[in-house]
Order: structure tokens, then C-alpha cells, then sequence
């Protein structure tokens, strides 16, 4: 095989990946633009529900994920490309280091080998990868109906398949939370958290769920690794919303009080939102003066 080839074979298999790549997507668009109308047409949701249920039938159960070889992140996505790549250059210069055609033979044939190798475990991938996103659109439809005890379930499935999505532990910690499973929507966001440690809006909600489910001392360590998070605040005004909460909780109203006095919490609109979103805040606006 001349190299001529071997390059008509690498572009061959590029294209096949780009145009992988762009079904995906206009796939994706296309759950976003059904999740829209779904919104305001019921009969419009049921037809998509049942049309999903039937499309994951024929997909699960799938068998248990090995563990990935390299963690998740940039490189993950990349990895098949440049290890095709790498074999190429590596084929293609020991044939030319040789002059010998019959290393181009050998040479070709191994890049074929490792190109369908690859397009192989992209296939499976593809397929993990839908099943995915079926049980993640299945999961928005549910909810729509309020059904988040079924949303929840969805969810479950999906993290068998990617364990390493702590937005989806995120969402299945709200879906919990919302049917009142309290201690297994900390668990969750506590998954989220393991996950990605740095992001402060997982501590957050652990300090929430914490103490709306009666466990202070979980949310007393919640609110001591927000604050050892890097580029979180001393005078962020949530750290103060939630001690104050916290303190309130264990009846220290005097306490509480101070606290949430040492933030302007008439200024601030983002802290009111806060305030009105988060059951576990419930008893601060009693504590300020005009506002109860």
C-alpha cells in the first residue's frame, strides 16, 4: 500500500468522524427543539414519552462501563484521533525509514486494523452515548409532568453510564429533594461534590438539604469547606445566609441575628432570591427589621 493511500484512509476516517459528530449534534438540537414544544403541548409530551420508552427498550440494560483509561476532560474526547494519528506518523516513517514497499503493505493494513478498532469503540460509545441522552430527555419530559419520583429513576440509569457527570447528580439531588427524599438528595449532591470538590454551588446546596433535613452537623462541615473553597469570599453574603440559617435552626436566634446583619440584604437582590427559593431560609426574613 503506498502512502498515497494510507492518507486517502486516514482522510476517509476524519470524515467519518466529522460527520459522527455532526449527527450527534443536530440530534441533540433536535431533543432541545422537542423539549421546547413538549413544554406547552401535552399531548405533544405523551407522544415523545412513549416514543422514547419504546426507543430505550431496544437499548437497555447495558452492561456495566469498564473504568475509563483516562479521567474525564478535554483529553478524553481527543484520545482515539491522536492515537491514530500517532500510529500513522509511526507506521509511515518506519516504511520510509526502510524503502521497503512491502513495509508500506504492512504498514497500511495496521492503520486499517487500528482505524476499524477505533471506529468499533466509537460505535459503542455512540450507543452509551444515546441511551444517555435518551434517559436525560426521558428525565425533562417527566418532569414537565411532575412526575419527579420518575425523573429521578431516569437519572439513576444514566449515572450506571456516566458516574462522572456531577450535573446529573445535581439534578438527581433536585428531583429527590423535590419528592421529599431528603438524606438521598444530600447523598446525590454529595456525589456532585466528590466530583467536582471546587464548585461552591454543590456546598451550597449540601448546607441546604442539610439542614432541611434536621442533620446540623452536616451542615455546619458543608458550610466550613465552602469557605475553604479557593476563590470564595469571606464576605460573600451566602456564607452568612446559611450560617445564619444554621444558627436559627439550632434555635441560637440572637445568634442568627447578627449574622445576617453583617450583609445588606436589602441590597442585595441576589440574596433575596435566596431568600425566597430556599425552603431551608424560610425563618430569615423574620430576622430583619421591615422585612418579616
Amino acid at each position: 500500500m503506498s502512502p498515497y493511500y494510507t492518507v486517502l484512509l486516514l482522510a476517509f476516517v476524519i470524515l467519518l468522524a466529522v460527520l459522527l459528530i455532526r449527527y450527534i449534534n443536530n440530534t441533540v438540537d433536535g431533543e432541545f427543539r422537542s423539549l421546547a414544544r413538549s413544554v406547552s403541548d401535552p399531548d405533544y409530551r405523551a407522544e415523545q414519552l412513549a416514543a422514547v420508552d419504546a426507543r430505550l427498550a431496544a437499548l437497555l440494560p447495558l452492561a456495566p462501563d469498564v473504568p475509563p483509561l483516562v479521567k474525564p476532560g478535554p483529553l478524553r474526547g481527543v484520545l482515539a484521533p491522536m492515537l491514530l494519528a500517532l500510529g500513522v506518523v509511526l507506521l509511515w516513517g518506519a516504511g520510509s525509514a526502510v524503502h521497503d514497499r512491502d513495509k508500506w503493505l504492512y504498514g497500511g493494513v495496521a492503520v486499517l486494523a487500528l482505524a476499524i478498532a477505533i471506529m468499533l469503540v466509537t460505535l459503542r460509545k455512540r450507543r452509551r452515548a444515546r441511551t444517555a441522552r435518551l434517559l436525560l430527555y426521558r428525565a425533562d419530559l417527566r418532569r414537565l409532568d411532575d412526575n419527579r419520583a420518575g425523573a429521578a429513576e431516569d437519572l439513576r440509569e444514566l449515572l450506571k453510564l456516566t458516574p462522572w457527570d456531577d450535573s446529573a447528580w445535581a439534578e438527581l439531588s433536585d428531583d429527590l429533594a423535590a419528592d421529599g427524599q431528603l438524606e438521598d438528595a444530600l447523598a446525590a449532591i454529595d456525589q456532585a461534590a466528590a466530583v467536582d470538590p471546587r464548585y461552591d454551588e454543590y456546598r451550597q446546596l449540601q448546607a441546604s438539604l442539610a439542614i432541611r433535613a434536621g442533620k446540623l452537623d452536616r451542615a455546619r462541615q458543608a458550610i466550613r469547606e465552602w469557605t475553604e473553597l479557593d476563590g470564595v469570599a469571606d464576605d460573600d453574603p451566602r456564607l452568612a445566609i446559611y450560617t445564619a440559617a444554621l444558627q436559627l435552626a439550632e434555635g441560637e436566634r440572637e445568634a442568627a441575628a447578627a449574622t445576617i446583619r453583617t450583609v445588606l440584604l436589602d441590597r442585595d437582590a441576589a440574596a433575596w432570591e435566596y431568600l425566597d427559593s430556599d425552603s431551608a431560609l424560610s425563618g430569615i426574613r423574620a430576622l430583619l427589621p421591615g422585612k418579616g
